[in-house]
């Protein structure tokens, strides 16, 4: 047996199975026409993403503030791998670092409130944020402690679980 003539067998089983040449060409094309559609929406989500408003980060921070804070991280990271007594260059670093971060949001607010106006109605909508009362959420009760409420992270997590074994168990 001749090797090609194995490999021209299995092609013209392939063919007969298949209608022939123009059915495989016409299912190449159709795999390129997948490809390009796939293209034209990768195009057009492109379009849509780069039309698309950028919406305000209410949690963007100057980039000093970005520095200050990777270079408090490196002196804590110096300070945690040789533990060295100079600690006090982190605590100068994390003090100059509050500082700096309460002038940013007093600035932040500052502008905040120098923005405000009653033709949108950003003013009354800050003051009603101001005048709502918030319900303060109480505190967890069991009659086993002392005042009657959980106050530690153990007498909640006790308090919840008898609570949650009375609950659920079958009666």
């Amino acid at each position: 047996m001749i090797v090609g003539t194995g490999v021209s067998k299995l092609l013209m089983w392939r063919m007969a199975r298949s209608g022939g040449f123009a059915a495989i060409f016409e299912k190449k094309k159709k795999k390129r026409s997948k490809i390009i559609s796939l293209q034209d929406s990768n195009a057009i989500v492109t379009t849509d993403v780069q039309k698309a408003e950028i919406l305000n980060n209410c949690h963007f921070l100057p980039p000093h503030l970005k520095q200050l804070i990777t270079h408090r991280n490196q002196v804590r990271k110096a300070w945690q791998l040789f533990r060295y007594p100079p600690e006090r260059l982190y605590n100068q670093i994390q003090a100059h670092l509050r500082r700096q971060f309460k002038i940013y949001n007093d600035n932040t607010w500052e502008n905040k409130l120098a923005s405000l106006t009653t033709e949108d109605n950003s003013l009354w909508i800050t003051t009603s944020r101001f005048k709502k009362k918030r319900t303060k959420i109480p505190a967890l009760t069991n009659t086993n402690l002392p005042l009657n409420k959980a106050l530690t992270d153990e007498q909640k997590a006790d308090t919840l679980a008898n609570s949650y074994e009375t609950q659920f168990s079958e009666k």
